[in-house]
């Protein structure tokens, strides 16, 4: 058995690290935009359009800019802006 040491300063496992701390990272950037737009605009569902985008800085860019937009109109133009990129 490898001790754990040796196995966390392998390449495969800093990379399974990495992909899980990306993973982390854009859960919990979509849950935030998930709640933030559930709180602001109730009666908008883009579940589905925000579990499509992967990138986890496009997800926290989103929560920022969501302060500003007047509207729910305006945020549906974004995320289709976003997901056709």
């Amino acid at each position: 058995m490898i001790p754990l040491d040796q196995l966390k300063e392998s390449s495969m496992y800093q990379l399974i690290a990495e992909e899980g701390l990306k993973e982390g990272l854009k859960e919990g950037a979509a849950e935030t935009l998930r709640l933030m737009i559930a709180k602001r605009f109730p009666e908008l569902d883009v579940r589905d359009e925000i579990s499509r985008i992967s990138d986890p800085s496009v997800l926290q860019r989103l929560c920022v800019e969501m302060i500003d937009m007047p509207d729910a109109a305006s945020l549906q133009k974004q995320l289709t802006a976003i997901l056709k990129s």
